[in-house]
């Protein structure tokens, strides 16, 4: 991780899978981890401690993106034909959406429905 003020590194994210996106929430608290082991991880970007594990894709979360709800209530995650809508407060899921044959290649607006509350 960067400080973004500075450039400077202030700590490494690492693990057994590796991983090729992160999303940051907008308050700048929460980190996303797509990883290949079809898991989206959580962590506290302070500490860089795992808050949770968001499991249950089909395919590895890898190259693809996850996306934060405005207040960081809701994440949405993608990978192969699917997209997956979660709660962070208790890392349920909420909503699956799936395509019949094409594969989701990226999220980067949140749709209305995402909207914490909603």
């Amino acid at each position: 991780m960067l400080d973004v003020a500075t450039g400077q590194q202030t700590r490494i994210v690492s693990g057994k899978w590796p991983f090729a996106r992160v999303a940051i929430s907008s308050a700048g608290d929460r980190i996303a981890v797509c990883r290949a082991d079809n898991t989206v991880r959580i962590h506290e970007a302070d500490t860089g401690r795992e808050l949770m594990s968001l499991g249950g894709h089909e395919e590895a979360v890898f190259g693809i993106t996850a996306a934060f709800a405005p207040a960081s209530a809701r994440i949405a995650t993608a990978s192969g034909k699917t997209i997956r809508i979660w709660d962070l407060g208790n890392g349920a899921q909420i909503r699956v959406l799936r395509h019949e044959s094409q594969s989701v290649i990226g999220l980067s607006v949140l749709l209305g429905f995402l909207t914490d509350g909603a």
